[in-house]
């Protein structure tokens, strides 16, 4: 496992993608930190791309939810579409990944980024667990304070449906 975290580019194996698929390239906690997960890329796979207007010349890739700090929006499973905050603005009331450091370690989150009335950046979870209620807050003044790293454009959540399929009886005529 690497902690290159989203690195640009796909999977040689697969070749490029088509514009109709997005990379799952990782995990994201919703909750806690959590070490920043990004899978190899041979264990990388496509999902349908959703519609993004006017980011469809951003780099965008989807990173899994894991846990329920933002189950209000995105439960556990959804995979969120994101691109780098380097290549877009972030605004009050987005959805962002950040990074928080832990020594060496690069821990990710996802969190609701909130302009308070005082001016303080709160990086709220919107969770139904009473454990993540409250937020985190940025400081301009702390090197050592999260950053955010990407903004959330989208989501696609997958239908789970029962195998094997049922088989219909023909209608008759």
């Amino acid at each position: 496992m690497t902690h290159g975290y989203f690195a640009a580019g796909t999977s040689a194996q697969r070749g490029p993608l088509l514009a109709q698929e997005l990379e799952v390239v990782g995990e994201v906690q919703g909750g806690t930190f959590r070490l920043a997960v990004e899978y190899s890329p041979e264990d990388r796979y496509v999902l349908p791309a959703i519609a993004t207007p006017g980011y469809d010349r951003v780099p965008r890739r989807y990173l899994k939810v894991i846990g329920d700090s933002v189950n209000l929006e995105f439960p556990d499973g959804t995979y969120v579409c994101v691109v780098s905050a380097a290549d877009t603005d972030v605004r009050s009331g987005d959805f962002v990944v950040v990074y928080a450091r832990q020594g060496e370690l690069r821990e990710a989150t996802i969190k609701q980024i909130m302009v308070e009335a005082e001016g303080r950046i709160a990086l709220w979870p919107r969770s139904t667990d009473p454990q993540h209620q409250a937020p985190i807050y940025l400081n301009d003044d702390d090197q050592d304070a999260p950053e955010i790293a990407y903004v959330v454009i989208g989501a696609y959540k997958p239908v789970d449906r029962p195998a094997p399929p049922i088989r219909l009886p023909r209608a008759r005529r």
